[in-house]
């Protein structure tokens, strides 16, 4: 079998992937590669990997071939993509953007515009140098950087506010591939190696956990992300992808 080289985004989310394919003896015939969501962009529109773990944000105004039954999701709370603001939404006038992941940024954008429906100035640079957030400024937080102001500020999570936007579940990011033989070659192996993964996601909590005891990774993992790549969750990328054209 051709050994085919796979890129994927380096988040505690990503761990059950990692570990099925380790489980499925995929080893040797997959090399997945792990960065940061921009490198993983750039890996794939490059064509230096086959398939990749790719953003949503990446997709926009893109025919790309997804490839696998299975996604990072969330069907109403995600807990580590969310605003956060010492003031209530109407009182808003500046959001600073953690611009590590540009999907979240455009998820922001359209909640701003289309369903909190207030009229922001958007300031991207390192969100952790801010000391302290003006009653009219908000701040968007990605990932574990979320527990550094989770007892400090008002929080809107944005998946949930997505869910009551559009009444649909929010994809962040798909298994693309690069052409239809690839999927074809690999769709079988990942999806049955990621579902290998999520069946053991009690060792993957207590990994995680060793590393950073105090986040709720049970929680985290086993309610607030959604790996199946569904209908609904087909639904609400394809709406994402459609208002995310007008901010790109």
């Amino acid at each position: 079998m051709k050994k085919y080289h796979g890129a994927a985004v380096n988040y505690w989310n990503t761990r059950p992937f990692i570990h099925g394919m380790d489980l499925n003896g995929l080893k040797g015939k997959v090399e997945i590669q792990l960065e940061v969501p921009a490198i993983c962009g750039k890996l794939f529109s490059e064509k230096t990997v086959d398939f990749a773990l790719l953003p949503v944000g990446a997709l926009v105004k893109k025919n790309l071939c997804v490839m696998t039954d299975y996604c990072i999701g969330a069907e109403d709370e995600v807990y580590t993509v969310a605003l956060f603001s010492p003031s209530s939404m109407d009182i808003i006038k500046k959001i600073y953007l953690d611009d590590e992941s540009m999907t979240s940024v455009l998820l922001c954008q359209i909640l701003c515009k289309h369903h909190w429906k207030i009229d922001v100035v958007f300031e991207s640079g390192k969100i952790m140098n801010l000391k302290e957030l003006a009653p009219d400024e908000a701040i968007l937080v990605i990932g574990d950087k979320c527990l550094a102001f989770q007892d400090k500020y008002q929080k809107w999570d944005l998946a949930i506010a997505w869910k009551e936007y559009t009444g649909l579940p929010f994809v962040f990011a798909v298994w693309v591939a690069q052409d239809e033989t690839i999927k074809e070659a690999l769709h079988d192996a990942l999806n049955e190696s990621f579902q290998l993964g999520l069946e053991d996601i009690d060792l993957i909590i207590n990994e995680c956990h060793q590393e950073t005891p105090e986040f709720p990774f049970s929680k985290y993992f086993k309610e607030n992300i959604s790996y199946s790549y569904d209908e609904q969750k087909r639904k609400g990328m394809a709406k994402f992808l459609q208002l995310a054209q007008h901010f790109t």
